[in-house]
């Protein structure tokens, strides 16, 4: 018979009881460790609701991404690719995107610490149960989870030999499979191996290059072998060692740019400008937020997203009479990496090419205490040890269509910039031109921790406990930016050289003393290069001013402040090109790439030492 029992608490933990046919449990006494100890169901003092096997079937969990269809308060959000998702408990949740942020959920599974979700969303096989600690873990867990800790606990080896195999198909071409083999090599030494695969075509239509069901495909595969010897009855050594790879195209989007770029900015003047009509008039296409359930999407790249993941953790438990002594250590492999991410989800050459590559290595130790038996009071001691190195190389690139995109975005006057600079016709948004990085980071964490639980009465406990931390970063860069449009300074007196005779002032008509304010009668302010100021202007006095290149407005404000240069003082002038007022402030939004200091240097030394002393106090009445 096959008991799966999900477990929701409403507090603190869920526990997901997932077993092969032959793995028969006992309902009535449900074992769980959120407390770091092995207690009943009834005896934790958790609220807790129980759904039992038949939903767990029909809502086909098949990785931890499906676990928060059944969990309440629990969601995975997974980014532009596999690697950077996200563990999520009552809202809380970080991460995904920068691996210089540790989550705010830890992710345990088998009581090792898994410092990203990228090493574990590939399938569940053989599992004895999923506990998701909901809440700060600050005490028992050597790394303070902020908003909560997802513990997965994988089935032992059992002496009698079971096992199962188990597939399916379904539509996009899905073709799935899990096995498990378990079984005694001598009266205390038992072996498993469990693994499991999927496939699936994707979920989008690349439009682009006619590619279909490319987008969103599932090709992952893992494997997860354990030796258990227990040479008495009251000590266990538990070997485990897995290894797990997806390499799949991710990952497609519905909805385009259309609500995320509302308006454009040409000059000073913002105008209603859909993303839409501007991708379209560069002869590129995008999807419609008019039809986001079409899954068309519009790419020049189609991702290449690969996770490599493996691990080695040995456990030994010693118990006596009077406690329980625990060891578990670890060490783990991650490698995560994509390339050719087409991240503007256009057809457009617009972000050329974005990469990240990633190796994270990491050993854990953690050895703790715990009092057996019932007693007056019971109590748990340890400590955790971990050190990471993270290494991170990333880049974001410009394509062959970024510069027209600028160009229209400021105003058509990047080719005056150029000008004004003496730099060659088209040096600006250059195809290839990007940002080229480096992170390295060392942490280092350790951490002793205890609890105490005062057992008043049979249903009156009182618990206590202390969690000091100290934790160590060091953290080294290397960024080159190529963009040289980025590290232009625009403010100040390079401003004022940018808009001087010879530079954008040469391209534009004077300034007529007839553009006056309806309203007043008298002359606009010529340094008053507000929003609102130059768009009163464009609208009640049009033969001010002649159409640019470009041809969607009358305007850039840079043609207003043309007239300015010869009647305005040099201090005037300097002040007109700095602060939200200056005509080149349509350029400070696409400095895409600004200049990067780099660290450790004379005023940042790229180090944090911290150290803090947490506490709990509770009370539960039963």
């Amino acid at each position: 018979m096959t008991t799966k029992h999900i477990l929701l608490g409403a507090t603190l933990l869920t526990a997901l009881y997932m077993a092969a046919p032959a793995f028969a449990q006992q309902t009535d006494e449900i074992i769980v460790t959120a407390t770091k100890r092995a207690t009943t169901l009834q005896d934790t003092p958790v609220a807790i609701d129980v759904v039992g096997a038949q939903q767990i079937e029909q809502a086909q969990i098949l990785d931890i991404l499906d676990l928060q269809s059944i969990t309440p308060s629990f969601r995975v959000s997974q980014l532009q690719n596999a690697g950077n998702s996200t563990l999520i408990i009552r809202g809380f949740g970080n991460g995904g995107n920068n691996l210089g942020i540790e989550p705010s959920v830890g992710l345990y599974i088998d009581g090792v610490y898994r410092s990203r979700a990228a090493s574990q969303i590939a399938d569940l096989p053989n599992l004895d149960r999923i506990e998701v600690l909901k809440g700060p873990q600050s005490i028992l867990f050597g790394k303070n989870a902020s908003a909560g800790v997802v513990s997965i606990i994988t089935q032992k080896p059992q002496y009698e030999t079971e096992g199962y195999v188990e597939g399916g198909i379904g539509n996009f071409d899905l073709f799935q499979g899990k096995y498990y083999l378990t079984g005694g090599i001598t009266d205390n030494f038992a072996v498993s191996v469990g693994g499991s695969f999927q496939q699936r075509d994707g979920t989008f239509d690349n439009i682009t290059q006619d590619d279909p069901n490319s987008v969103n495909d599932r090709n992952r595969w893992g494997i997860n072998l354990q030796a258990l010897w227990e040479p008495t009855d009251n000590t266990s050594f538990r070997l485990i060692y897995d290894q797990s790879q997806i390499h799949e195209n991710c990952c497609g989007t519905a909805v385009a740019l259309e609500e995320t770029v509302a308006t454009g900015t040409l000059g000073a003047i913002p105008i209603p400008l859909p993303a839409g009509v501007l991708i379209n008039s560069l002869g590129g296409e995008l999807g419609s937020s008019a039809d986001p359930f079409s899954f068309d999407v519009f790419l020049q790249n189609e991702t290449e997203s690969r996770i490599d993941d493996a691990g080695l953790s040995f456990e030994a438990n010693f118990e006596t009479d009077l406690f329980t002594v625990t060891s578990i250590t670890a060490y783990r492999e991650n490698s995560n990496d994509f390339d050719n991410s087409d991240s503007d989800f256009t057809s457009l050459d617009i972000l050329g090419n974005v990469t990240q590559d990633v190796d994270i290595d990491t050993f854990t130790q953690e050895f703790r205490i715990a009092s057996n038996g019932d007693n007056f009071i019971d109590w748990l001691v340890g400590g955790f040890y971990f050190d990471e190195t993270l290494n991170q190389q990333s880049s974001a690139t410009f394509g062959a269509d970024t510069r027209n995109l600028v160009d229209i975005l400021s105003g058509n006057m990047l080719g005056g910039v150029e000008q004004a600079l003496q730099v060659a016709p088209g040096t600006f948004f250059g195809d290839g031109q990007g940002s080229f990085e480096t992170f390295v980071q060392d942490n280092e964490n350790y951490s002793f921790f205890g609890t105490v639980d005062v057992n008043l009465t049979d249903r009156l406990t009182l618990t206590g406990g202390l969690n000091y931390t100290v934790d160590n970063k060091d953290v080294t860069t290397n960024v080159n930016i190529t963009d040289e449009f980025g590290l232009l300074e625009l403010e100040g007196a390079d401003g004022v050289e940018i808009l001087t005779v010879g530079g954008l002032a040469a391209n534009f008509p004077a300034f007529s003393a007839s553009c006056v304010n309806p309203a007043t009668g008298a002359a606009f302010d010529p340094l008053d290069f507000s929003p609102q100021n130059v768009g009163l202007l464009l609208a009640t006095s049009p033969g001010c001013f002649v159409p640019t290149p470009g041809g969607l407005v009358n305007v850039p404000a840079a043609t207003a402040f043309a007239g300015f240069q010869d009647t305005v003082g040099a201090g005037a002038l300097a002040a007109a090109t700095s602060g939200e007022n200056s005509p080149l402030q349509p350029f400070f939004a696409v400095q895409f790439f600004p200049e990067f200091v780099n660290f450790p240097n004379s005023v940042e030394d790229g180090r944090t030492r911290d150290n803090d002393l947490t506490f709990t106090v509770r009370g539960a009445y039963e």
